[in-house]
């Protein structure tokens, strides 16, 4: 098997540095070519943006070099030089960074239309910082891969960058159905979709803070004077639906765990009574 390696000569050792990407260029194949082939020349790139390359507090800020179109990248720290005093190529880097921006605009979108009446909400890059770990800076070169990540998203009508912040406005139809599945879920009652979650797989009925849960299959055979007895768990609300590969997990609240329990408790006596009594011709 063949690949490609990077080898040192006489490596004093492979510590991993604890680095933040402060800004992010593209470079044309040629230029990318020169920084990867003699690294340790003057390079323009590097001479224009040493302000964003520093160490502090044991933290390398660096310069991450890509060439366009490519997937590889070098981060650099040049320590006010104009060529890389310290280097580091990470293959496929720039997947890592589409991911973690990817992340950044699923968590700003979940939270605009979780928190936005008005289908638009205004996020500063501070928030991204203490929630994700994620520092973007007006023309990093992190804020337009973000802007693309955000701009790619269905969601999404349109999305401004200035001032320290994101400014998103969201399609109304996204927001319209988060509300309206919002202040109908909470008066759902379980006797209300019992008769729905017949196929499809096997549905558990699950309290939302007890681990405790009851087969809906098994809920369906109560009779009449059943229903009366288990009045309370049937009206139970509904505050989750979640697809398993099973099925579906329902989760419950407004009713005590003691509940499930009273009924999964009566379901086996109720076997265990029809198993004594044997074959029935």
């Amino acid at each position: 098997m063949k690949f490609k390696a990077n080898f040192q000569y006489k490596p004093n050792n492979f510590q991993m540095d604890d680095c933040q990407i402060e800004k992010v260029i593209d470079l044309s194949a040629k230029e990318f070519a020169a920084l990867m082939t003699n690294p340790l020349r003057d390079h323009p790139a590097v001479a224009a943006n040493k302000d964003y390359m520093y160490s502090e507090s044991g933290v390398m800020h660096c310069l991450l070099a890509m060439e366009q179109g490519g997937s590889d990248g070098l981060l650099i720290e040049s320590e006010g030089y104009d060529f890389p005093r310290y280097a580091a190529f990470v293959p496929g880097i720039r997947d890592i960074v589409n991911a973690a921006m990817d992340r950044a605009a699923d968590y700003i979108i979940r939270q605009g239309i979780e928190k936005s009446g008005a289908g638009s909400r205004c996020v500063c890059f501070e928030e991204l910082e203490e929630h994700l770990g994620l520092t973007i800076q007006e023309d990093s070169g992190l804020d337009n891969m973000l802007q693309a990540a955000l701009e790619r998203r269905p969601e999404t009508v349109s999305v401004d960058m200035s001032d320290g912040g994101i400014t998103m406005e969201y399609r109304p139809e996204f927001c319209g159905r988060f509300q309206a599945h919002s202040e109908t879920v909470q008066d759902i009652r379980l006797k209300d979709v019992l008769p729905l979650l017949k196929g499809g797989g096997a549905a558990f009925l699950c309290h939302e803070t007890a681990e405790c849960s009851v087969l809906a299959e098994n809920l369906r055979l109560l009779t009449e004077a059943g229903q009366q007895d288990h009045e309370t768990l049937l009206n139970a609300r509904i505050s989750e639906i979640c697809p398993s590969s099973d099925g579906v997990e329902v989760l419950l609240t407004g009713v005590e765990p003691e509940e499930l329990v009273r009924f999964n408790e009566a379901y086996d006596n109720f076997v265990k009574a029809e198993q004594s009594m044997g074959p029935v011709m």
